[in-house]
């Protein structure tokens, strides 16, 4: 179905001819995107979106307004958190950066096209990146300083420069005051502890004679953890990869004999040929050994597997979909947080004419992550010596089975007996700014700032085992006990004494420092008088410069713990120059049915050191067609050039899903599925060989690992991305003369982008698909193809290990959809007459996502992620979300209840599917309620909020196969929270 010509044209006239209806069952948004009320008259001001001020809000860029307060009813502390639960944004907001684990820094995602895509600006000017791939972390702004928040979705580059690919976040600081607001919130789960604190301050004062003044806030933040295993529902999820807990024997090509593999296996009801000489085999802490599974051939039945436990009793292995999987009790939901910060903003007036003003932000947090213990990686898998004194008598005896019986063998461990690791981020922020601003005559206004800020990140990681370490210790003849007390048994799960813990798995330390200065100087005002209207301009230059630089320390360096690459300390910049214009061109007015159509012009070029030259452009229509009703629309030309991050970065290794399909893994190698046995299993066994599967395990090899390292690296030969953005909607505010309608409004935009030479690292997921011809991308099934260059297999066991991820400009990313915005507030006093009756609000805001498709080079078949839970880019990709509210005020208190709907979802296995077909089930629709209570003492300026979220305590959806999986940022696994807040001004 073509969207552009057949399903927007019935949502928008559907929408407009019920629009008198709308309000009566409207719920809405947890947002209440009123329309602001006009500026006084003369007063121009400056709106998101563009560089010139005007005397009122009208502008032709979709965008929609969020205040403090309704930041505050979302029952969040954190200002992302709130930001989030919004259509327009993905719930995908954790940074990542060169560390396992993350960076513990928080960001905002606009249309699913990735943080790096959208600008995040404050008071119209940027805010320091927290790290090189340009992302912003919310975490430095203190909360009490925002006055507002403007969200442009869509592109904006002309406007603001490189980056605003798919929107820009414009947090606006309150306004100077005279006093003081203190404001205290405490909010914790029902059930699973979690407690968060904030407090902050803002003050300010003016003075006499109105020349100055300075706002000054200051916060503490302090969140508990949660951690998942106390969550019922995550408890179930077994879903980790292999290695177990208890390590297993990796046969490689030096197997045991099929017969005394059946011999063993006979004993536990196993058929003959059932288990392979090929299989993985795990180890029980009594010495017996059990099969990981899967089988190469039915039954898929896994033998003698004794679950090893956690100190608390709780099982470390089940089995599902006919082999082993490892249960973590690693991950928490809610990850804890220490944050202080403070903000300052001053400014006078030096003398007639001029004005200087000063600003500075100071953020000091650290956030620490918990993951799974250190796991052996494709390419560093330990050897045993046959004279290892720890080697159980049932491994001796099928040993000794082999053509070679001597040799060593190879080892994979998942390294339970050293602990999880515990990674902790201390993050390090400052920005100052300074300016000078004027005017020239009436009409005329200038201004020219500078800004310079630094974001350092110190990473240190517990449980970061050493490969080196483990190797000396499983080749010494007594077991490691001369190296360190006990030495090290890896044969179960029997914990190290804490000198081996020491020795093998000390803190790894990891540094990022993000610089960025700019200057910038910007003149407009009136040109000249048309009759229209005044025709105004902007036009201006600026400079800036992001720096970065990465110190891995020596262990790192080396290459020595598993999973961590060698990395290099990298350092690099990118300097851009710019120059740009814009043009508010009054085209008609009070013309019968063109009461006043205004256009927006706007042009800009920017010099990359790096990549070159690039220009971006928009034109926009604002046309005010009779009272209360106007039609928007442009098109807009935004680029993004590539981060320092992707230009300069070393090695560093992901661990990424594999699609599933039917439950099981999509790797086509794996003999039990399809593939190899099918019509083009000769093609598919030749690229398994290209890739480095051992002859001696194709014919049955089974995969049963769901995650694969990938090793991901930057590109100095990148070039910019560019992206074509087209809107048009329509904005309707009824005129009846009514009091029941004198405050509604109702806006529908339709928006498509397009993203060409995209920057990104293909997701491993689609390489493998694309390689294998599953979606059609090499139908010739050659080793050659570019995705399948990518991949490599482990020797010793086939996997896929260590495949490269390097940053390329690749193919398109295309998405479009339907964003819908309704407000509706009446005054029970006038609309019925009644004395005191209070007033009720009613809001809403929606989005239609017709599509979300994928381009992983140019010239290629597009792949479909719209509609599907598909989280390996930025989403999932739900095709309706909307929020609405009800709130009703009174006697200085009011209640609202919110519905936030998140619509049915298909399995994102139904994306790399030849014939669509999802591999397992997907998510229906669901409900979320939370409910808002507020009171204001009278003439105390005091006010008690309480917000319960997850009103009804919904119980999250199963994503995927595995009971227990979910996507924890858009299904809230937390149950019911609760939200009090009290603030106080002086």
């Amino acid at each position: 179905m073509n969207f552009t010509t057949s399903l927007a044209p019935k949502i928008c006239s559907r929408l407009l001819l019920s629009s008198a209806a709308l309000p009566m069952f409207l719920a809405s948004s947890a947002f209440a995107q009123t329309t602001p009320a006009a500026p006084p008259a003369g007063e121009t001001v400056v709106v998101t979106g563009s560089l010139i001020a005007r005397p009122d809000y009208n502008t032709a860029t979709p965008t929609v307004s969020v205040t403090p307060k309704d930041l505050q009813t979302s029952g969040q502390i954190a200002l992302e958190q709130g930001l989030v639960q919004m259509p327009q944004f993905s719930v995908n907001t954790t940074g990542a950066g060169p560390f396992i684990g993350g960076s513990g820094e928080v960001n905002l995602d606009l249309r699913y096209l990735g943080p790096q895509r959208n600008l995040v600006l404050l008071d119209g000017r940027r805010l320091l990146p927290s790290s090189a791939d340009g992302t912003v972390d919310l975490n430095q702004l203190p909360q009490g300083i925002v006055g507002g928040v403007d969200i442009i979705t869509g592109g904006a580059s002309a406007v603001y420069g490189s980056d605003a690919v798919s929107g820009v976040v414009n947090l606006k600081t309150k306004k100077p005051f005279n006093g003081l607001d203190v404001t205290t919130s405490y909010g914790t789960t029902e059930q699973y502890g979690g407690s968060q604190f904030d407090v902050n301050g803002v003050g300010g004062f003016e003075t006499d004679d109105g020349k100055g003044s300075l706002m000054f806030a200051v916060e503490y933040t302090q969140r508990g953890k949660v951690n998942s295993a106390s969550i019922p529902f995550l408890v179930q999820y077994g879903n980790y990869p292999v290695p177990m807990a208890s390590g297993e024997f990796t046969p490689g090509s030096n197997q045991p004999s099929q017969a005394a593999i059946n011999s063993y296996f006979a004993q536990f009801g196993a058929p003959a040929g059932n288990v392979s000489r090929s299989e993985l085999l795990g180890f029980n802490n009594d010495g017996s050994l059990y099969n990981v599974g899967k089988n190469p051939v039915a039954p898929f039945n896994v033998y003698n597997l004794i679950p090893q436990t956690d100190p608390q009793g709780r099982p470390l292995e089940n089995v599902l979909a006919g082999s082993v999987h490892h249960k973590s009790y690693a991950q928490w939901s809610q990850l804890p947080l220490t944050r202080w910060s403070a903000f300052t903003k001053g400014d006078w007036t030096i003398f007639p004419g001029v004005h200087a003003y000063i600003q500075g932000l100071y953020t000091d947090y650290t956030s620490k992550i918990n993951v799974e213990p250190t796991v052996t990686s494709g390419l560093q898998i330990p050897t045993v010596p046959t004279t290892n004194p720890f080697i159980p008598a049932a491994l001796a005896s099928l040993l000794a089975t082999r053509p070679n019986p001597g040799a060593p063998f190879s080892l994979s461990d998942r390294f339970y007996s050293f602990g999880y690791r515990t990674i902790t981020n201390q993050n390090h922020i400052y920005q100052f700014v300074g300016g000078l601003d004027g005017t020239f005559g009436d009409t005329m206004t200038w201004e020219l700032y500078g800004s310079h800020g630094q974001t350092t990140t110190d990473y240190a990681s517990t449980g970061a085992v050493r490969f080196s370490v483990i190797q000396q210790l499983l080749n010494a003849p007594d077991g490691g006990n001369s190296l360190c007390a006990g030495g090290y048994n890896p044969f179960g799960v029997h914990p190290v004494s804490q000198a081996c813990e020491n020795l093998a798995a000390p803190v790894i330390t990891q540094s990022t420092v993000v610089n960025q200065d700019v200057i910038n100087a910007d003149l407009q005002g009136t040109a000249f008088t048309l009759p229209a209207g005044d025709l105004k301009f902007a036009l201006g230059a600026d400079y800036r410069n992001i720096a970065y630089s990465y110190l891995p320390d020596a262990e790192i360096q080396s290459g020595d713990p598993f999973t961590y690459n060698t990395q290099t300390p990298t350092k690099g910049s990118s300097p851009v120059k710019e120059v740009f214009g814009e043009l508010l061109i009054p085209v008609v007015k009070d013309v019968p049915f063109f009461e006043n159509v205004t256009a927006d012009i706007a042009a800009r070029y920017s010099d990359y050191d790096l990549s070159g030259g690039s220009p971006t452009y928009k034109g926009d229509i604002d046309w005010a067609v009779t009272d209360g009703f106007r039609l928007r629309g442009g098109y807009e030309r935004a680029i993004r050039a590539p981060a320092v991050s992707e230009l300069f970065s070393g090695q560093s290794t992901q661990y990424q899903n594999l699609a599933t399909i039917t439950g099981t893994l999509s790797d086509p190698c794996d003999v039990t599925l399809p593939y190899v046995n099918g019509a083009n299993g000769a093609q598919i066994k030749a690229l398994c060989a290209a890739q480095g599967m051992p002859a001696s395990l194709a014919s049955t090899y089974t995969n049963n690992n769901p995650q694969t390292p990938v090793v991901q690296s930057g590109n100095t030969a990148l070039r910019p991305e560019r992206a074509d953005t087209f809107t048009g909607g329509m904005v309707y505010q009824p005129q009846f003369d009514t009091p029941w309608f004198q405050n509604a409004s109702i806006s529908v935009d339709y928006y498509n982008v397009r993203l060409k030479n995209a920057i990104a690292a293909i997701p491993i997921s689609l390489v493998v698909s694309s390689c294998f011809n599953l979606n059609g991308q090499n139908p010739s099934y050659s080793a050659a193809n570019a995705n399948c260059a990518l991949l490599n297999r482990s020797p010793a066991t086939g996997f896929l290990a260590n495949s490269l991820a390097p940053y390329e400009n690749l193919g398109q990313i295309k998405t479009g959809g339907v964003d819908l915005e309704a407000d509706w507030l009446t005054d029970f006093d006038g609309a019925m007459g009644w004395s005191d009756a209070g007033t009720l609000g009613v809001n809403l805001v929606g989005t239609y996502l017709n599509d979300f498709k994928l381009q992983a080079a140019p010239g290629g078949n597009f792949t479909e992620y719209g509609g599907t839970n598909y989280t390996g880019l930025y989403g999932p990709y739900a095709t309706w979300r909307f929020n609405s509210t009800f709130t009703y005020h009174n006697w200085g208190a009011d209640i609202g209840l919110r519905w936030r709907f998140i619509g049915a979802m298909q399995d994102s296995s139904v994306a790399t599917s030849a014939t669509r077909t999802p591999g397992a089930p997907g998510q229906p629709p669901l409900n979320y309620f939370d409910l808002t209570m507020g009171y204001t003492l009278t003439d105390t300026q005091t006010r008690l909020s309480l917000t319960v979220s997850n009103l009804l305590d919904t119980t999250p959806p199963t994503v995927g196969a595995f009971p227990g999986n979910t996507i924890q940022g858009l299904y809230s696994p937390l149950g019911r929270l609760y939200l009090l807040t009290l603030g106080q001004r002086f």
